[in-house]
């Protein structure tokens, strides 16, 4: 029998049986009634978004994102993702000087950077209300730990497999900068490895293992802690 994947609405993951993530994690304490409800809910929402939420058109970017480059990067990872993209352009046009060319070509190091600018804002709002000790949606935890990943493998050049080799025992080791940020001395491979992160973005990791983390510890199937372990970044090695 084929199994048909739904998003969990709850923790926003992708599940191919909802009914028996629900029961044993989501909505473990519910009604069997409000499970169903919440099943015929996430099957709603799932064919809204296949007849409706795949297909964007590149003028509707171009309105929202006004630089080109930024626009650009933004489309082609839509397309990565397996959305459709209509209106799309076939290439860049030309400027006609060489300053505005080298200010708009779209290079990688500018797809990276516009992809990390572009999402910032909404992860300031959500550090500031974490910060704040405020109630934060599972949907907003789940983009900012992304997020912090992101800047490691994007900003930092890390490999994925480096990403979920560095442990909360390394982040506790770390060594804080006099002009702000910290130098996170950990191994890939096992080789010696380490990682420099600017003030910002050591405030925001700080906030993700002290305020985020145990969020994903505690919902886990099998409820998990830090104590006397070394627990990933990535819970259960999940990426994104």
């Amino acid at each position: 029998m084929v199994r048909h994947i739904v998003y969990c609405l709850l923790c926003e993951s992708s599940q191919d049986q909802l009914p028996t993530h629900l029961l044993r994690t989501c909505m473990k304490d519910n009604t069997p009634e409000e499970r169903h409800a919440e099943v015929e809910r996430a099957k709603a929402s799932q064919r809204t978004w296949a007849k409706e939420g795949r297909v964007w058109d590149f003028n509707d970017l171009s309105s929202l994102v006004k630089d080109n480059a930024s626009c650009m990067a933004l489309a082609k990872t839509f397309l990565e993702r397996g959305f459709f993209v209509t209106n799309m352009p076939q290439e860049v046009l030309a400027t006609d000087s060489a300053r505005q060319s080298a200010a708009t070509r779209v290079t990688p190091s500018t797809k990276r950077f516009s992809l990390l600018e572009f999402f910032k804002p909404k992860v300031e709002a959500t550090y500031a209300r974490l910060r704040l000790n405020d109630s934060v949606e599972k949907g907003r935890l789940n983009e900012f730990r992304r997020y912090c990943v992101s800047v490691m493998m994007l900003e930092h050049h890390k490999t994925p497999r480096a990403v979920m080799e560095l442990t909360v025992e390394d982040w506790h080791n770390r060594t804080l900068l006099d002009g702000g940020g910290a130098v996170i001395k950990t191994t890939h491979g096992g080789a010696p490895d380490s990682l420099t992160l600017t003030n910002e973005q050591e405030a925001w990791f700080d906030c993700y293992f002290s305020r985020v983390r145990s969020v994903y510890l505690t919902t886990q199937e099998k409820p998990m802690s830090d104590k006397g372990r070394k627990c990933k970044l990535t819970v259960n090695n999940e990426l994104f």
